[in-house]
């Protein structure tokens, strides 16, 4: 296979994995808040169990086929030596990034399928996907600075690309930061029982 058709197909999976991303947010969009006492969380997936499941699948789908894309993107910037040692780190930031987001659906489709769960399971089920989405952050910040330099001293990809990478970066690492916003690990409601 010759690298642009490749290269063609890596970028379809990308626009393929960023669907499913969007899609799965919007099915859940409606989902309890990380403050919301935890007979909300119990009670959001027992009425919604269906739309969750589904929900966390196409996270999946969509982390498995963003692998299309990296490797794609990795083939694209090794073509220039110079960019080789950048297209391993931004490779190796995703596929980390990836892998988190597989591990955070699964906590999310264990309180999916099994909601009856106990009332701290449960919270430490939606407190450990949220936790684990906002650190996913941290490595895919890697692989948007990479290819951020790559794009703005190479000429693998548009140089126009690597600002608008150097600003998703930024708001990558402001967004792993979110669990320390109101509402995160702070007792309300019944969760004060949960940390006794």
């Amino acid at each position: 296979m010759q690298p642009s058709t490749w290269q063609r197909r890596g970028g379809a999976a990308g626009i393929l994995a960023a669907t499913s991303f969007v899609t799965e947010s919007a099915l859940l969009r409606h989902s309890p808040s990380t403050d919301q006492p935890t007979s909300d969380l119990t009670s959001y997936f027992s009425a919604n169990r269906a739309t969750a499941l589904a929900g966390m699948y196409l996270l999946g789908f969509g982390a498995a086929v963003l692998l299309f894309f990296l490797a794609a993107l990795r083939s694209r910037l090794g073509r220039d030596d110079t960019l080789d040692g950048l297209a391993n780190v931004g490779f190796a930031g995703g596929v980390a990034a990836s892998a988190i987001v597989v591990v955070a659906a699964g906590m999310l489709a264990v309180l999916a399928f099994r909601p009856d769960t106990t009332p701290p399971v449960a919270r430490a089920l939606y407190d450990a996907n949220g936790l684990l989405i906002a650190f996913a952050g941290f490595p895919a910040a890697v692989l948007l600075l990479a290819s951020s330099i790559a794009a703005l001293h190479g000429g693998a990809l548009p140089r126009w690309l690597g600002w608008f990478g150097l600003l998703a970066t930024a708001a990558q690492l402001l967004g792993a930061a979110s669990f320390q916003q109101s509402g995160w690990f702070r007792p309300q409601g019944d969760n004060v029982a949960l940390q006794a």
